[in-house]
């Protein structure tokens, strides 16, 4: 979906139950049938009406007022935000941007190896994905070490996230580890996990802006520290991030693909 906002609220609205039950129920007078919605959303959406809002503001200022920036991300919802697994924001790119990072191959063999030990892992639980995760198995599958839970713990408070993005943020932590060959959840993946939250730490709050925007810069720093310095420790080499070329911009998607990212 691209231009997500600009799509009709009430179509909007109707993706929440499928991304969040995997089904879709239609009542009529005659009964009710359910039916199975398991899907992959992959949207976009600029970060305001004319597309230059948080971007350098030397080069193309935003010509937005504050009630229409306002406007324009309230045709999204917070729940529907809140349903959303992968949410990054991919910034004005020089005409020269040549990409980088992992080959295509090597990001398949990443993918591959994910993808077989999440079916090791979940042979006879009934699930095939860390997607599926939920309640008990989700305590034993995504088991944080002490700082990771204290790390999750300050962002859940810092960031006002709900208890759905809490345990989604759980699921797509082992989803990066095990992409990184790890039997455990580590706080680098935890705070990898949390800077995919973009909307939250993005969308204003034009009660409280100064406040809550102190309060998410704080926490995304704290969060980029703790990945950068195990990064740094191990030298990992991770995919470049290739956007549009001419505006600042946003990329949201919702897995169920195999890796539960």
């Amino acid at each position: 979906m691209d231009e997500l906002p600009e799509f009709g609220r009430s179509a909007l609205e109707s993706l929440r139950q499928p991304l969040e039950d995997r089904h879709v129920t239609i009542g009529r007078a005659r009964g009710v049938t359910r039916f199975p919605a398991s899907f992959m959303l992959a949207a976009a959406m600029n970060p305001c009406a004319c597309g230059f809002w948080g971007g350098d503001q030397s080069e193309r200022p935003c010509t937005c007022s504050v009630g229409s920036l306002a406007r324009y991300r309230a045709r999204m919802s917070g729940p529907l935000a809140d349903r959303i697994d992968l949410q990054v924001e991919i910034p004005r790119q020089p005409v020269s941007f040549g990409g980088g990072g992992m080959t295509s191959e090597e990001a398949r063999g990443k993918l591959e190896a994910a993808y077989e030990r999440q079916c090791r892992r979940y042979a006879d639980t009934g699930i095939r994905w860390n997607s599926a995760l939920s309640g008990r198995l989700l305590a034993v599958h995504a088991r944080l070490p002490g700082d990771a839970e204290a790390l999750l713990t300050g962002m859940y408070s810092r960031l006002g996230l709900s208890y759905r993005a809490h345990d989604r943020i759980l699921k797509l932590s082992r989803t990066i580890a095990d992409l990184e060959d790890c039997g455990d959840v580590r706080l680098e993946h935890v705070a990898e996990a949390v800077q995919y939250r973009a909307l939250d730490r993005t969308m204003p709050d034009f009660e409280h802006g100064a406040i809550r925007g102190k309060q998410a810069a704080r926490a995304r720093n704290e969060a980029a520290a703790a990945s950068a310095s195990d990064r740094a420790a191990k030298g990992r080499k991770r995919p470049g991030t290739q956007g549009a070329p001419n505006q600042a911009g946003q990329a949201v998607c919702d897995s169920d693909d195999g890796t539960g990212r």
